[in-house]
């Protein structure tokens, strides 16, 4: 029977190019026969397979099976096709099915596998060192089943100028339990990266959903850092001591500052995260931390286990870290600083969610903004904003915070640090904490310190105008608010507290604390929430098509098809920049780093500078775009304000519409650990 079987497979190992290298026999690759365990003809690999350089691999009725201590090698740009991939793990003694790609001190280019059903991958090593290759071999693999990554999938590069292959993984569901290394070299880890060489792309693709196991590990570390990329029409699922990196290494590499890799996750429905992500720098105090990016069309939720790693060096800026969602939970941590050494420029950091966000208890954002620049920290919400754990944007005098809920109550009960540091001269200007939204409470655990001053205005809904938009926590706790200068607005007079609710919440608040009424602050309720700068033109982030094409809904000067672009204000007016390659606009994908500007074509319509035969010299730092989407600039206008405008608040402006959502009371018993009773009427 077998003999039979092998007659009918003859020509399933073809030449694909004429090398003169005649291609092996089908018995020399099913060395263990044919078998028909299930009524699907397997070929099975019992021995050490080599498949010719020049020679395809085609079986795409047949199930190939490796046993554990078997191994198939392949050369250049060998193409597998099969109906099934099942490699075997090690049984007792037995080692696990080896995959391998080996071109005698080469790469072997690209190793294409098709597989027409579900696939198991354990070992499969495409490293450079395979072979003594300083560049590692690519592999892509399309799967029409469930695939299982299993054991090291390695397509790392080799020494210290080695460069990576890439591996990109596809297929209706995708679950990885153990390691997919992309390095610039084979050596370094998630805890320390690859000190040299050039890193690849790793990317998961999933037209339903991927999982990370609590035993994955995904790195793309190297001089040069790689990108990871998880991308599913459906769930993706990330448990926790799982580890993503893309980070940079070697000190006497980047002398202008290298910069750390690029994490996109993007889960197109639901996405939980209880892993780290790290893509901080490596060993030089010049690198640069790299951006992650993370969104969904549901919910996001973010778990106390995970950790976020966007350290710069003391010569550089820390990262960038955004997420977008319909609905954002947020309990983990965010680590600005490396190893509590601070960076020149502290860490962006943007949350914007289409419905609620919360910030729960146990979350911990450190922007790290110490040194010459402060970090950012934003959260912006359509609905209710709750924030507790703690926020430190960083002590520099140009740190900021900003709090945003459209049409609902910001609540607060947080421990908030920003522009505090001993250097920090106090100033009655220059608002370090921004809070905006129809309603503000202060909970009980809310404390801020600030050298600069604070900007609060709580709008009130339009459809209930006899509603106090301001709460305090209700006994005679004093909230500790550390700050030379506070501002509060409203509408109306009719929307603040009494004067005794004001001095119970806040004591004797004397003359730095300032309610003001002020009339040209539209509420809640007059407006499209989703436009909020009355530019006719909905902000991007809470949506998609044309009608969501406002890359800056802070600045109604900036809008898609109408703004007016002026050369050198750092501002990309018409949302229409192009540059760098596979930017939509200057502020699309990840957030730019503190120490960036936005690139130059993007100022005005005319980039086209005269040729003047000059070759710029080589510096041996990346590109600005380290990836797509890219890392953004500084005050990128997602945040109030950009650079080249001074406006810090807008006022005028539509808030919102529709009915109120109530979200943010139901949520403030989980943030604070009691309740807090609504208010219905003005407070005499």
């Amino acid at each position: 029977m077998i003999t039979v079987v092998f007659a009918a497979l003859f020509a399933s190992v073809s030449a694909s190019a004429d090398t003169g290298t005649p291609c092996i026999d089908e018995a020399e690759v099913c060395t263990g026969g044919i078998a028909v365990p299930d009524g699907i003809p397997t070929c099975v690999v019992n021995s050490a397979v080599a498949l010719p350089s020049g020679c395809d691999l085609e079986m795409p009725d047949k199930r190939l099976t490796i046993l554990p201590s078997a191994s198939i090698t392949v050369a250049h740009d060998a193409l597998i096709e099969v109906l099934e991939l099942d490699m075997r793990s090690r049984v007792g003694d037995a080692g696990p099915a080896v995959l391998s790609a080996d071109c005698g001190g080469e790469s072997c280019g690209e190793v294409v596998i098709n597989v027409g059903g579900a696939a198991t991958f354990v070992q499969t090593d495409f490293a450079g060192r395979v072979s003594g290759a300083t560049e590692g071999t690519s592999l892509r693999v399309v799967a029409d089943g469930a695939l299982t990554l299993v054991d090291e999938i390695n397509v790392s590069g080799r020494g210290p100028n080695g460069v990576s292959g890439n591996a990109f993984f596809e297929a209706p569901d995708i679950h990885a339990y153990n390691a997919i290394k992309a390095n610039g070299k084979v050596s370094g880890g998630s805890g320390t990266p690859a000190g040299g060489g050039t890193a690849g792309t790793i990317t998961l693709h999933a037209t339903n959903s991927i999982q990370l196991s609590n035993q994955a590990e995904i790195e793309a570390n190297g001089q040069s850092a790689g990108r990871v990329q998880l991308l599913a029409a459906g769930d993706i699922t990330i448990l926790s001591n799982s580890v993503i990196s893309a980070r940079m290494g070697d000190p006497d590499a980047c002398p202008d500052g290298c910069a750390s890799g690029t994490v996109l996750i993007d889960g197109g429905l639901h996405l939980t995260a209880n892993g780290d992500i790290d893509v901080s720098r490596g060993a030089t105090s010049t690198g640069h931390g790299g951006a992650i990016w993370m969104r969904s069309s549901q919910k996001t939720t973010v778990g106390d286990t995970a950790q976020f790693h966007l350290g710069g060096g003391t010569e550089g800026a820390s990262g960038t870290l955004r997420m977008d969602a319909n609905d954002l939970e947020f309990s983990g941590t965010v680590h600005g600083a490396l190893n509590l050494l601070d960076p020149q420029h502290g860490a962006v950091i943007s949350f914007a969610s289409k419905t609620d966000l919360l910030l729960t208890s146990t979350s911990n954002i450190d922007a790290g903004g110490d040194g010459d620049d402060g970090g950012h920290i934003e959260l912006f919400s359509n609905n209710s904003l709750l924030v507790g754990g703690t926020l430190d944007a960083g002590s520099s005098s140009n740190s900021t915070l900003t709090l945003h809920s459209r049409y609902d109550s910001l609540v607060l009960g947080a421990d908030i640090s920003v522009a505090d540091g001993p250097s920090v001269e106090a100033t009655e200007d220059n608002n370090a904490l921004i809070m905006d939204g129809c309603m503000i409470v202060f909970g009980p655990t809310t404390k801020v310190t600030t050298k600069k001053s604070i900007h609060g205005i709580a709008r009130g809904l339009t459809a209930s105008p006899t509603l106090v938009a301001w709460a305090g926590p209700g006994w005679s706790a004093v909230l500790p608010v550390e700050s030379p200068s506070v501002l509060f607005e409203s509408p109306s007079d009719d929307l603040f507290p009494t004067e005794l609710q004001k001095t119970q919440w806040f004591g004797d608040y004397g003359a730095e604390f300032a309610w003001a009424a002020n009339s040209s602050i539209q509420g809640c309720g007059s407006g499209a929430n989703s436009d909020f700068d009355g530019d006719f033109e909905a902000w991007d982030r809470l949506g998609s098509g044309t009608a969501y094409s406002d890359c800056n809904d802070y600045d109604e000067g900036v809008y898609s098809d109408g703004g007016i672009e002026v050369a050198d204000d750092g501002i990309d007016s018409n949302c229409h920049c192009v540059e760098p390659v596979d930017l939509e606009h200057a502020y699309a994908g990840f957030l730019y780093r503190r120490d960036q500007s936005i690139p130059a074509g993007c100022d005005n319509d005319v980039t086209t500078a005269p040729d003047t035969g000059e070759v710029a010299p080589e510096t041996g730092a990346p590109p600005v775009d380290s990836g797509t989407p890219d890392a953004t600039a500084t005050d990128s206008g997602i945040i109030v304000g950009s650079a080249g405008r001074s406006d810090t608040v807008v006022r005028g402006c539509a808030c919102a519409h529709g009915s109120a959502s109530t979200g943010a009371w139901l949520g403030i018993g989980a943030l604070f650990g009691l309740a807090l009773r609504r208010r219905r009427g003005p407070v005499a």
